[in-house]
């Protein structure tokens, strides 16, 4: 039950959930046919290694700020 919607973060959740599933459930879970619903082949290798998801979560990220910052705004 999500007690608190400013602190829930559900694309957390849903890594935590796909984790989880492939743990369970190993070999069962196709993460390629989710790469719409991920949107980074990173995560999505990670989550295959069975990567912790806190982890996967930020894989790539340093190369995602990198890029977004030359279209930032505002710095």
């Amino acid at each position: 039950m999500v007690t608190n919607r400013n602190i829930f973060s559900a694309s957390r959740f849903g890594l935590e959930l796909a984790a989880s599933l492939a743990a369970l459930y190993p070999g069962k879970i196709d993460f390629d046919a989710n790469t719409k619903l991920i949107a980074n082949a990173s995560v999505i290798e990670a989550l295959k290694k069975g990567t912790d998801p806190q982890e996967a979560a930020h894989t790539g990220m340093d190369d995602f700020l990198k890029v977004r910052e030359k279209y930032l705004i505002y710095r």
